[in-house]
């Protein structure tokens, strides 16, 4: 791959670029510019050109940046009288023509329609517009902080089968987590933690089945880890989320 400065003006609209930079080096500059002479330059609509970037606030921020250009730039090939120098060697050659005209006003106006997504927002997008093809469900939406769910989940459980175990089991668990609180400062979403909690649960089976104590050598946090994932299934199964099953057999 040969390396060269960007140049606005010539670089290729078609085919597939590379554009390295740091931050606040102009990346939202120029994607905006690209993106105007996408507009200019082809018969392509507003929301047939798709631009992602990584966090809610940086859509915004590129929405808006995008947006602004665009009536600037329409305001400047309208009106010759309009004086902008960083406009001239972009756009000069559009001044006063009808097309080009036509083209801004109507990204104007069907601007709400822009394909300009975070990368999550894009993905759910193309989930809900083909729950087939992905084989999803047919309503998704993006919970951003599943605190909130996983306390729930913790309380729900802690109230059904912890406080109504065996005294001694209950007893031990107590010395360890005092209330469903403390459960989620453990970390529930290692991988590696609830395979060795898989484990665990086979192992206390086989303890059982030989009369053995099926806490002996674990640790809370092992423990709970397998606790968790049980009741985060079952709970999303109560919901009709999808969800990673384990196979306990």
């Amino acid at each position: 791959m040969v390396k060269q400065q960007v140049d606005l003006k010539s670089h290729p609209l078609r085919g597939m670029s590379l554009i390295e930079a740091s931050a606040g080096t102009g990346k939202t500059f120029t994607i905006s510019h690209l993106y105007l002479r996408c507009l200019l330059e082809t018969d392509y609509e507003v929301r047939q050109i798709l631009v992602v970037t990584f966090t809610n606030a940086a859509t915004q921020e590129l929405r808006g940046r995008i947006r602004k250009l665009i009536y600037e730039v329409s305001q400047y090939l309208h009106d010759i009288n309009i004086k902008k120098p960083e406009f001239d060697t972009l756009f000069g050659e559009y001044r006063l023509q009808h097309d080009a005209l036509v083209k801004l006003h109507r990204a104007l106006i069907n601007f709400d329609e822009a394909s300009i997504y975070s990368i999550h927002g894009f993905c759910q997008r193309i989930l809900n517009s083909f729950p087939i093809e992905t084989k999803s469900l047919l309503e998704q939406q993006i919970v951003p902080d599943e605190k909130q769910m996983l306390l729930q989940a913790i309380r729900d459980y802690w109230r059904k089968f912890i406080i109504n175990t065996e005294l001694t089991r209950l007893q031990w668990i107590l010395q360890n987590w005092k209330e469903p609180e403390v459960l989620l400062k453990l970390n529930v979403a290692s991988p590696v933690a609830i395979v060795a909690c898989v484990d665990l649960h086979r192992h206390n089976r086989w303890c059982v089945s030989r009369g053995a104590n099926p806490l002996k050598g674990t640790t809370p946090d092992l423990l709970f880890c397998f606790w968790a994932t049980r009741l985060i299934e079952k709970r999303c199964s109560s919901t009709q989320s999808q969800s990673i099953s384990f196979d306990h057999d």
